[in-house]
């Protein structure tokens, strides 16, 4: 016969278990929303405030305008990329730059994407304008001072997966 003790045992571990549950049911049922419906207009307002300063930055700094350089979010990007900026080498879109964000990275790294990537892609997107196209090094010193010019924090060459999971428990 078991003792009160196992009882109460058995009874906290169903309860965990329980909600374990609910709170997994719960992540996925939040992670299918945002999927599945169009971001929020806070996070637009987020995005497109950013945008509007690096594009200020870019005519103030340096006198290029970059505004027809359009800005999307696709939720097809493979998941470890926040986003990339892209020419179009050839076809009927030949010459046309653009900056794309993934739409995945917006629900969990807002911040980072709008403090970091932005910029970071537009300073790509901004190089491709001005005719530096580089394969060895996208992220030359050049590049760097661009992106600091337009309003990045960091600038860095890859992405530092320390400064994300920080900046989400707000350190």
């Amino acid at each position: 016969m078991p003792s009160i003790v196992t009882k109460r045992l058995q009874i906290v571990f169903a309860l965990l278990f329980v909600g374990a549950l609910a709170l997994v049911l719960y992540r996925w049922y939040d992670d299918y929303i945002f999927k599945k419906n169009p971001l929020s207009q806070k996070i637009i307002s987020s995005l497109e405030q950013k945008r509007a300063e690096v594009l200020r930055l870019s005519l103030k700094r340096y006198s290029i305008d970059i505004t027809d350089i359009p800005m999307l979010i696709s939720d097809e990007i493979n998941s470890n990329l926040y986003g990339f900026a892209q020419y179009i080498p050839h076809g009927e879109n030949r010459g046309k730059i653009r900056v794309v964000l993934n739409k995945k990275r917006l629900k969990e790294s807002l911040d980072y994407v709008v403090e970091e990537v932005i910029a970071h892609e537009y300073a790509h997107a901004f190089m491709f304008r001005i005719g530096r196209f580089s394969r060895d090094d996208g992220h030359s010193k050049e590049w760097q001072d661009i992106c600091f010019a337009l309003g990045g924090k960091k600038c860095e060459r890859y992405v530092d997966s320390y400064d994300i999971v920080m900046g989400k428990i707000g350190i």
